[in-house]
């Protein structure tokens, strides 16, 4: 998970990293604003549109498994 002290555009590459993530970005409300998959090894900067405050990393695959849409409340425990 990672946090920002104020919303703004994230983007992200996987240069350094081994597996392929699902990159779930969360608004300031708490809100999913949007999701990809991000592949491994790849420095192809990758973002969603809208200001995230939240970034969460999980498992390949694992957004569309747990049915994670645009739009779901987030309510602080999950945060």
């Amino acid at each position: 998970m990672f946090g920002y002290p104020s919303p703004h555009p994230a983007t992200f590459l996987m240069h350094n990293t081994c597996i392929a993530l699902d990159m779930v970005s969360v608004s300031e409300d708490k809100l999913v604003i949007g999701f990809f998959t991000a592949p491994p090894l790849n420095d192809d900067g990758r973002s969603v549109p809208g200001l995230s405050k939240y970034v969460l990393e999980l498992a390949a695959g694992v957004a569309k498994k747990r049915g994670i849409d645009i739009a779901d409340a987030k309510n602080k425990g999950d945060v």
